[in-house]
């Protein structure tokens, strides 16, 4: 079998020399390139009791092609095109010796890089999603920046595969805070709109994204969003990471909402657009799911009031900013539910009275209906 494979290669080889191009675009000012990389192994494995060959693509660089198509338009101008497919029909996550044929996770493959189309559609969010709710200036970015393979980006474990990256920089400020988790949360539901999959980052390295990062002074880049293609594969890593950041559990709706006071739960079985929109708040992503948001809704749904929980720690491994970009996160996703719905409203600062007392929390802003 090696001689076989030795014969082979050396016929291709022998081939390639004196072959000549298959494909001619017949205009010399156009080219075409076509590389990547085959990386699958076999191996043998023998438990005692039963004994086979395996082949299985490699989890982190896997086969891929890529082609790279370019034309000169006139002495200005010239057109070009970047295609690159993953090939990862056999992960060695997903091979034991006990099945019966080769596992495949997912036939379909991975792109490696955003679309033009996404790139623009979310480089044009960015350029309107220029104010907060409270009129702070925030400046969103789309690097569109692949990293290929495991990455260690921030925070706790790894990003596989990354695509591009969501950052901005604000003031640094508890309300500027809420103000960029606001609106990075509208453009990471965008992201998700167009299909893709995110993730927040509140603590990142920012050379291991290939670029440097440097807000101007006196701001911050309190937290990235990283974009890439859903991947339908669990890993043990990813499900032990998980468990570990509490990534599925969430506190119970009478620890979260009250009405008029907070002596009084909110009842979410009346249904109606604010039960609608909290459920929605109550689900939305935060750091370590610490969830430091309290709401108090008004006595007749026109006003909701935002509080933040003075009781939940964000120091050691988490900064205290990322409390308030988690509020903001939750108030992007009551104003968005209730604007689906067709009621509108508008942010303010105007701390309400309340019966009781604020129960170890701080006001941070309150949604009034138009």
């Amino acid at each position: 079998a090696v001689m076989k494979n030795q014969q082979a290669v050396a016929d291709v080889k022998e081939a390639s020399a004196s072959s000549k191009p298959v494909i001619r675009s017949g205009k010399k000012d156009t080219s075409l390139s076509i590389s990547g990389q085959v990386n699958r192994m076999v191996f043998y494995a023998d438990n005692g009791d039963q004994a086979r060959w395996f082949h299985a693509d490699n989890d982190l660089s896997s086969t891929r092609v890529r082609f790279v198509g370019k034309s000169k338009l006139d002495d200005v101008w010239a057109a070009g095109t970047n295609i690159e497919v993953q090939f990862e029909s056999n992960s060695t996550a997903d091979v034991t010796i006990d099945q019966n044929t080769a596992v495949a996770a997912s036939n379909s493959f991975t792109e490696r890089k955003l679309d033009e189309r996404t790139t623009v559609a979310l480089q044009a969010a960015c350029d309107t999603l220029a104010l907060s709710p409270f009129d702070d200036v925030i400046s969103l970015k789309v690097l569109n920046q692949h990293i290929e393979g495991v990455a260690k980006i921030g925070t706790y474990g790894t990003v596989k595969n990354p695509a591009a990256f969501l950052y901005g920089h604000c003031e640094m400020t508890p309300i500027a805070y809420c103000g960029y988790g606001y609106l990075l949360e509208k453009l990471i539901l965008l992201a998700t709109h167009l299909g893709l999959s995110s993730c927040w980052l509140g603590f990142y390295r920012r050379r291991s994204l290939g670029y440097d990062l440097n807000p101007p002074e006196g701001e911050a880049i309190p937290a990235i969003g990283v974009l890439g293609y859903p991947s339908d594969k669990k890993t043990a890593y990813g499900i032990v990471a998980r468990s570990i950041s509490a990534g599925r559990r969430r506190k119970d709706h009478g620890r979260l909402f009250f009405q008029q006071s907070f002596s009084t739960p909110f009842d979410l079985s009346a249904g109606g657009p604010i039960a609608e929109a909290l459920e929605m708040v109550r689900i939305a992503p935060s750091a370590g799911n610490l969830q430091p948001w309290r709401i108090v809704v008004g006595h007749d749904g026109s006003a909701v009031h935002v509080y933040a929980d003075l009781s939940e720690s964000y120091g050691g491994l988490i900064r205290k900013s990322l409390k308030w970009i988690d509020i903001g996160i939750a108030m992007c996703h009551l104003d968005l539910v209730l604007a689906e719905q067709g009621t509108t409203g508008s942010w303010t600062i105007d701390p309400p009275k309340l019966d009781g007392g604020t129960h170890d929390t701080e006001y941070v802003a309150s949604w009034r209906s138009d």
